[in-house]
């Protein structure tokens, strides 16, 4: 099925039908392009304003790393990150107040970890790093 202009449709007892405009990034991936593209604001900005930005790409590889609970399936489940560990760490569906973040109900992933670098170690060792924090 051929899909204008990008908006999405899905196929219901053979029908099409449109259920979203709204851009999605996939899931884990686009908690790794602020790691991997240097320019990630810039490129967002830009690119929403119609104009051509080419990516700066700061590592060769990156890893995520999701962090599960089942109880965050149906309760608001806490997310302590350590000071310093903040930018190793994307959130998923998550609301909070001052330093305290809560996971919101409805999907087990809470957070997910996340490192770059010029060598898979490089990509392991920061993930490990990361869930230390």
């Amino acid at each position: 099925m051929e899909v204008p202009n990008g908006i999405i449709y899905v196929r219901r007892n053979g029908k099409p039908y449109w259920i979203s405009n709204c851009m999605r990034l996939p899931n884990p991936l686009s908690a790794l392009y602020p790691v991997m593209i240097e320019n990630w604001s810039e490129f967002i900005y830009e690119i929403g304003l119609g104009h051509y930005v080419e990516p700066e790409i700061k590592h060769k590889y990156v890893g995520a790393f999701g962090l599960s609970s089942l109880a965050a399936k149906e309760s608001y489940v806490k997310i302590n990150i350590k000071k310093g560990y903040e930018d190793k760490v994307r959130y998923q569906m998550v609301t909070g107040r001052g330093d305290k973040n809560y996971a919101v109900p409805g999907w087990e992933v809470v957070a997910i970890l996340v490192a770059g670098g010029n060598t898979v170690e490089e990509v392991l060792d920061g993930l490990k790093e990361a869930s230390e924090g």
